[in-house]
């Protein structure tokens, strides 16, 4: 009875490459062709035909009345000494889904069936295909045409809409985690901006909204009063590229200084944050080895953010932001860490 074991398969097709390739080709159907015969021993003659990219490969294998596979050989470049090829795992794979057990045994695929089914496969996966064009396309004329709806509703509201000229108030909030921001707007009360690039849109087209029962307005820049103009730009200038979400902004390097100004500028009711300026002394540790003399900078500065020309520290507990100016100050400390090192050198 011939019945090759999985073992056997994978002694024969040593190299795991090649055993992935054979299941590959066994799972494509290239094997097209299998022929087994017996002879006086009653050892097995397995012939077959695997046709891949269009190439016909023949591989044969020889196994014994136990078997066991005694030799392999195929007219492609890829089986050697010590591993089989693709085309004979396949083969040998195929021959294991048959389980033959009359001989001699022939198996063979109707190509042209075969190539008719594929054709049939191919002509329903276009018209499928085309099928998910034209729904994509319907759905997409279908928002656009929502889109236009919503933004006609928006400009007849806009227009018979009473305009309430009553200064519309930003203020600022900050995360409890992250140094970041969050904003309100309203009038006697105050409403969270949920979307911050939503809310820019409404803003730049002069679009109507409501927050609630005690804020709906045609937005519009100049409904803003002076100090909350201040804190719009900002929202404005940073909120593309600074959004950790879409209700806010994260303050880093690159927009730290223009917080500072901001917060400098517009009355402590409207944001939330304390500021002073501080002294930064950096502490540097120099030593010296048989070889070189090493200097150490010691001041933590991860814990810094580094504006344009100032550092900033900021904490949480109490959104303190404490700037450190980068001027005579620092000139000052830079000539004193000089000093230092060529004292150092000099008595040493």
């Amino acid at each position: 009875m011939l019945f090759i074991t999985d073992n056997e398969f994978e002694r024969v097709v040593s190299r795991a490459r090649n055993r992935i390739i054979s299941k590959e080709y066994y799972k494509k159907e290239c094997v097209i062709y299998v022929s087994i015969t017996k002879d006086h021993r009653n050892f097995y003659h397995i012939s077959g035909k695997v046709m891949v990219n269009g190439n016909v490969y023949l591989p044969r294998v020889l196994v014994n009345e136990d078997s066991k596979i005694v030799s392999t050989d195929c007219n492609c470049i890829y089986a050697d000494e010590y591993t089989a090829c693709g085309h004979i795992g396949a083969l040998i794979l195929k021959v294991q889904e048959l389980s033959p057990n009359t001989f001699p045994f022939k198996y063979a695929v109707d190509l042209k069936k075969r190539a008719m089914e594929e054709k049939r496969n191919a002509e329903k996966q276009r018209l499928l295909w085309e099928q998910q064009i034209m729904e994509a396309r319907r759905k997409e004329r279908e928002k656009e045409s929502v889109d236009l709806t919503d933004y006609i509703k928006s400009q007849l509201v806009n227009q018979f809409t009473p305009m309430d000229t009553t200064p519309v108030h930003l203020k600022a909030f900050a995360d409890g985690w992250h140094f970041s921001m969050n904003f309100k707007i309203g009038r006697n009360r105050l409403y969270i901006i949920k979307n911050i690039p939503q809310f820019m849109t409404y803003m730049t087209n002069n679009e109507y909204h409501s927050y609630g029962k005690a804020l709906d307005f045609v937005h519009d820049p100049e409904l803003l009063d002076e100090n909350s103009l201040k804190l719009y730009q900002f929202i404005q200038k940073y909120y593309h590229t600074h959004l950790s979400n879409s209700t806010n902004i994260l303050i880093n390097n690159a927009n730290i200084d223009a917080l500072w100004d901001l917060v400098n500028t517009i009355p402590h009711s409207m944001h939330p944050f304390q500021f002073e300026d501080g002294n930064f002394r950096p502490v540097v540790e120099v030593t010296k080895d048989e070889h070189d003399t090493i200097f150490e900078l010691k001041s933590d500065l991860y814990l810094y953010y580094a504006g344009k020309n100032d550092l900033y520290t900021y904490d949480h507990s109490d959104h303190l932001i404490t700037r450190f100016p980068f001027d005579k100050q620092w000139s000052y400390y830079i000539v004193l860490i000089v000093y230092s090192v060529f004292m150092f050198l000099m008595n040493n």
